[in-house]
């Protein structure tokens, strides 16, 4: 017999004081993989006739759930019933029997491919039962099952049959793709996606096995599941497939409510899940041991057969940011410490295959969770901006000042940032503290042939702000010093990154081995058929120059030298092309 869930102990044995109820919630979610198993069983042939059609013995219950007793389907024999028509199906057994079960519908007529229905891996209740993986059908009117392996002596059918909806999932308006509303300076930085609500999908809030209270947690990862619908349903079709998985979760597997806490259609639409606020750490039923300590995310279809959309990857790493964000995981691609008895460190966006033998969430999404880690800390980096810049040649005994940048949100921080240089070994060695103000600091640092430099925050006066590495640590910014026998340099710099359509400096070193140039330069930018366009001519003074620039977009420049007043005999030069990024 498998135990309650261990998910709700924690490593020191500390009970958190959980009803049966809450136990049930921490065991649930060892099986939510909803796609086919990682090995490939042999199914029945798709040539073969049907069985007999036997008549169900009774109809669907007042939710709308059919079960029916599977007898005599060992040894290469099928089984097969007419019911009314029904959109998900599913078997469930108790004990420790094992079977391969395969199912099959019949739609307008037409029988379908068999499909594997690998069992969760998870009991649940008194009675352990254990479940397979649900089949979302669309909608058919026959079923034949056929199992190889163990066949238990109570295996059932369970099917969902369509059932009236709420006026707000029949009225409400359609769920648009993935966009970031408004961040909130002082509380969270990274925007919160457009998500649709349980309403919405018409969620029967009166089927929810937690109506005394919902259970909280923590977060320090989130799990990317996926479920078996069909990858090539219609964007009005989700809400009756979140219903239908929403169903046979609470009714045939009793789970509390549906076990995910957020689920992604193949529109890249984010929808929410289990009951209890998406602000919240709801401890949801998809991941065994993890629950407690973690969110789920599903992606509806079948990434086991089919490659994922770029619109779910970055609906995933929009939702994700903005949990992390919540919650205080502050970066995409640490470890995640779990402390649950059963659990162990993983990866903060991990798979369900991660934790067990499963293939969730298929072959293809799971090949793609290095691209949601990237695309997730790229929205998390972009909560803080802490850029060094300044100008880019020095003479070899001159010095040159460096400019810091800090903000989050387009609201300047202030606080205290170290500067640091780069030894040739590779570690950084402490220079000096500047202090920042209104988001704006700098300092001189003498000629040390060429150097690297960069600034890690020590503090900031907003507790928002993540000080940690590496959402507090700078870009590197190299300065670059010209000796006695050295060439000259012509050099353009400034911030990696701006707003769009901000007045942004850029800084121009022009220096030779006698010196700094005095002379002008032409600024030019690139167009997107690879010419170039001249911006301005700029006049430089003693080898330094700045200037503004307001990019609409991402942007390539470069400066090019045009008459030398002083020194004498410096050749012309243009300089390494600088590329201003733009969010």
């Amino acid at each position: 017999m498998a135990q309650f869930p261990r998910d709700d102990e924690h490593a020191a044995g500390e009970h958190t004081g959980l009803s049966r109820r809450g136990a049930l919630i921490g065991l649930a979610g060892a099986g939510l993989a909803l796609g086919p198993a990682a090995a490939a069983l042999a199914a029945p042939s798709d040539d073969a006739d049907p069985a007999e059609l036997q008549s169900a013995p009774d109809g669907p219950s007042d939710q709308g759930v059919s079960r029916i007793p599977v007898q005599d389907v060992g040894g290469g024999s099928t089984a097969a019933w007419q019911v009314e028509a029904f959109e998900l199906v599913a078997l469930t057994w108790t004990g420790a029997a094992e079977p391969e079960p395969f199912v099959r519908v019949r739609t307008d007529g037409v029988w379908s491919s068999w499909t594997a229905l690998p069992a969760d891996g998870q009991q649940t209740g008194d009675a352990e039962v254990t479940g397979t993986e649900p089949l979302w059908v669309r909608s058919a009117d026959a079923v034949e099952v056929s199992v190889t392996g163990d066949v238990p002596s109570d295996l059932e059918l369970t099917l969902v049959h369509p059932e009236p909806v709420s006026q707000a999932a029949t009225t409400g308006p359609e769920p648009t793709a993935t966009v970031a509303a408004a961040g909130l300076p002082g509380r969270w930085i990274v925007p919160k996606p457009t998500m649709a609500s349980r309403a919405n999908w018409g969620a029967d809030e009166s089927l929810r096995q937690n109506q005394d209270g919902v259970q909280y947690g923590d977060v320090r990862g989130g799990f990317v599941h996926h479920t078996a619908t069909s990858n090539s349903y219609s964007s009005g079709e989700v809400r009756g497939i979140i219903r239908s998985i929403y169903r046979y979760h609470v009714l045939s597997r009793d789970f509390y409510d549906i076990g995910y806490n957020f689920l992604i259609d193949r529109f890249g639409r984010i929808w929410e899940g289990a009951y209890g606020g998406v602000h919240r750490a709801v401890v949801a039923a998809h991941t065994q041991y993890y629950n407690s300590q973690s969110f789920g995310v599903a992606a509806i279809g079948n990434f086991q057969e089919r490659s994922v959309p770029s619109s779910v990857l970055n609906a995933y790493a929009a939702l994700l940011a903005w949990k992390f964000d919540v919650h205080g995981v502050h970066y995409a691609r640490n470890t995640a410490r779990y402390t649950n008895a059963g659990t162990r460190n993983l990866p903060v966006i991990s798979g369900h295959r991660d934790t067990k033998s499963t293939a969730c969430p298929g072959q293809y999404l799971y090949a793609k969770l290095g691209t949601i880690r990237s695309r997730t800390q790229d929205i998390l980096a972009d909560r803080v901006k802490l850029r060094l810049s300044g100008t880019g040649g020095k003479v070899s005994t001159a010095g040159g000042r460096l400019v810091v940048l800090w903000e989050y949100d387009d609201v300047p921080v202030n606080g205290t940032v170290r500067l640091q240089r780069r030894r040739a070994n590779g570690t950084w060695q402490n220079i000096r503290d500047i202090t920042v103000s209104n988001g704006e600091g700098s300092t001189v640092v003498g000629a040390r042939n060429t150097a690297y430099w960069r600034v890690r925050a020590i503090s900031a006066r907003s507790q928002q702000i993540d000080t940690s590495h590496p959402n507090g640590t700078s870009n590197w910014h190299r300065l670059r010093c010209v000796g006695p026998d050295d060439r000259a340099i012509l050099d353009l710099s400034g911030p990696k990154e701006t707003a769009k359509g901000r007045n942004t400096t850029l800084y121009i070193g022009w220096i030779s081995p006698k010196g700094g140039v005095t002379g002008t330069v032409r600024l030019q930018r690139e167009m997107s058929d690879g010419s170039w366009r001249t911006v301005r001519d700029i006049a430089v003074k003693n080898g330094q120059a700045t200037t503004t620039v307001s990019p609409a977009a991402k942007t390539r420049y470069r400066v090019l030298s045009r008459e030398v007043t002083k020194p004498s005999g410096v050749p012309r030069r243009t300089s390494y092309l600088y590329t201003l990024d733009v969010w």
